[in-house]
């Protein structure tokens, strides 16, 4: 963008925010009185306006707005203003160029002209990324990197015998933890599970991610539920050594009891519930694992937000009840991953440069990640997000119109 067109926008910035905090009903974005007649002294920059300022799009109470002499290449902010009853924009480059805006324009009733391009401009309005799963995984994607798991900590526990539950939890592990390795020929994944465990339950309570020791135990719950098939199956070779699921059955009751006396904890396990059985399983769990894979690969992502679905990847590997809400909860967090990143994006890119560029550096590393993995993102939006085709191509779209911005700018970070 041009020194003049930047310039432009900010003075239309000025203009807007004032608008706002009078409540203006009349906001003029023209460089001259009328959109036709003589200029208006201090404001000539306007002629060189080529984008709207994204706080238009919070104009409660303006319902008549002046573009005519711009040179506006875009009027889909205008979308959100249904209460608009007047909008000059004949002339003006965004009309000049699109043969259906031009015909709106060229209405002579004010009523009839709004109500054609309001709902215009709302057909032509691309489907979003969609929101996030209820209940499911959150994460802050702030600015700069790394993005990180809002992992709700358990909370207070309503339960009078908490402190006594922890102690035993605590000492309950240690236990398994001296005897699990007599166990590795059946399951390997017990002792490091166990460790995992350990390094969580030790911590203050406060700072107990309920999502993430959730996630551990319930890879201890597979590893048990796995043991009693085989008992009932009499596969002798695969249950556990007594002691070790003795151990491991202790640790997983009194866990249970402690884990639901928190509020938070019992907000994840309501949402863990819902999770059934799927035909496509191994396909679904696919998906998931490489959009795991690609936030484990990259320095965008912290470790602490990949951690619990780490261990939804290995749960989901068991055909028992444990694994069925694992891959459940692997999926939510490949759902809410995406739909984290991706909103925050298209906040960013919608318009640039006012969107994007105007935070620079700041942002740039989530649309580096997306390039960057954009296959493994792919394959789970188009199999298992709605409109995913639609959206994630209006994305990539205005993507590559930001870097085209950053490189015409030389403002590349």
């Amino acid at each position: 963008m041009t020194d003049q067109a930047e310039q432009a926008r900010a003075l239309a910035r000025e203009l807007i925010l004032q608008a706002r905090a009078e409540l203006w009903p009349y906001l003029n974005l023209s460089p001259r009185i009328d959109g036709t007649g003589q200029r208006r002294q201090g404001f000539e920059a306007l002629a060189h306006l080529k984008r709207l300022p994204d706080e238009l799009e919070e104009l409660a109470r303006c319902d008549f707005i002046e573009l005519r002499g711009t040179q506006v290449e875009d009027l889909s902010s205008l979308r959100s203003l249904s209460h608009l009853r007047e909008v000059n924009f004949v002339g003006i480059p965004a009309c000049e160029e699109d043969a259906e805006l031009k015909a709106i324009s060229e209405i002579e009733d004010s009523g009839e002209r709004m109500g054609a391009l309001l709902a215009l401009l709302a057909q032509r309005e691309p489907a979003r990324p969609p929101e996030p799963v209820e209940g499911g995984p959150r994460f802050h994607v702030p600015l700069t990197a790394p993005i990180t798991l809002a992992d709700t900590p358990l909370g207070v526990s309503d339960d009078y015998d908490d402190v006594e539950l922890l102690h035993e939890c605590r000492e309950k592990a240690d236990a398994l933890d001296e005897i699990a390795e007599l166990a590795n020929n059946v399951a390997p994944r017990l002792s490091p599970a166990i460790k995992r465990y350990k390094k969580h339950i030790t911590r203050l309570e406060s700072e107990i991610g309920a999502r993430t020791i959730w996630s551990i135990a319930n890879t201890l719950d597979s590893i048990w539920q796995v043991h009693q098939r085989a008992e009932l199956e009499h596969r002798i070779n695969d249950e556990l050594p007594p002691r070790v699921a003795s151990c491991l059955q202790d640790l997983l009751e009194t866990h249970r009891v402690w884990f639901l006396g928190h509020p938070g904890a019992r907000d994840v396990f309501d949402r863990v519930r819902q999770h059934g059985a799927r035909e496509d399983a191994a396909e679904r769990r696919e998906l998931a694992v490489k959009v795991v894979e690609a936030a484990e690969h990259s320095s965008a992502v912290s470790p602490q937000a990949t951690g619990p679905a780490r261990e939804n990847i290995e749960a989901s590997t068991t055909s028992t009840l444990a694994g069925v809400a694992a891959l459940g909860e692997l999926e939510d967090w490949a759902w809410n991953f995406i739909s984290a990143v991706t909103r925050k994006v298209w906040h960013l890119a919608k318009k640039p440069p006012g969107g994007f560029l105007s935070q620079t550096v700041g942002g740039y590393y989530l649309i580096e990640f997306i390039v960057a993995h954009e296959p493994a993102l792919r394959a789970f939006i188009f199999q298992l997000m709605p409109h995913g085709p639609i959206w994630w191509e209006a994305l990539l779209t205005m993507i590559r119109r930001s870097q085209a911005e950053i490189m015409k700018d030389g403002n590349q970070p």
